[in-house]
């Protein structure tokens, strides 16, 4: 199994990013910077600084559909092996935008919500990295409607930061390969011996 099962996180927050890049900016494709760390690590109001979209993991939970997915056969070049079901998980993300002014904020905000209404699936070429080869062919992009309490909650987690107007949105169903594997034998061939039963009357002309 190639071993891009340990690069499915990034590979999916760098095709956001992609995405967001080729689609929000402020005069040309490109003039808008997207980054992946915690607002925590973010100085705002640096004098000269570019336009910047945070994409912010900020959490993972499993899915709770598709958690008891059983195994499958595989044929691979060494024989028939039973594979453990991949980990499916559904990502979090905060999204937030920087500028030298509120107003530059704003267009950046409203420029990514227009774009993730007008692309809701992550595919084809969207996808970045080695995500296809993981099976994580079409993910979707559902936003999140947090509460007032949930975002207060979420932003006093970065220390001595305040609330900035942000964007929620989940990534799902994002599938994480397992390495578990077993040799099994596959039947080809079923023999099967049996007897037909004698009828009472068919025993009495005998």
């Amino acid at each position: 199994m190639a071993d891009a099962g340990g690069t499915v996180l990034r590979d999916v927050s760098i095709s956001l990013g992609a995405l967001i890049r080729a689609n929000v900016f402020i005069e040309k494709p490109g003039d808008v910077d997207v980054e992946y760390h915690s607002p925590a690590n973010e100085e705002a109001g640096i004098q000269g600084r570019r336009p910047l979209i945070l994409v912010y993991l900020y959490r993972l939970s499993d899915n709770a559909y598709l958690r008891n997915t059983p195994a499958t056969i595989v044929r691979t070049k060494n024989g028939f092996v039973r594979r453990a079901a991949p980990a499916v998980v559904d990502l979090l993300y905060l999204m937030v935008a920087y500028a030298q002014n509120a107003e530059l904020e704003l267009i950046l905000i409203d420029r990514l919500k227009r774009l993730f209404s007008d692309v809701a699936v992550l595919e084809g070429d969207a996808l970045k990295g080695g995500l296809r080869s993981t099976g994580n062919d079409y993910l979707t992009l559902v936003p999140d409607n947090l509460s007032l309490n949930e975002i207060h909650q979420l932003w006093g987690s970065f220390p001595s930061k305040p609330y900035r107007l942000s964007l929620f949105y989940t990534v799902s169903p994002v599938s994480i390969p397992r390495l578990n594997e077993e040799p099994v034998q596959r039947v080809y061939e079923v023999t099967s011996t049996y007897q037909v039963p004698v009828e009472p009357d068919e025993k009495a002309k005998e």
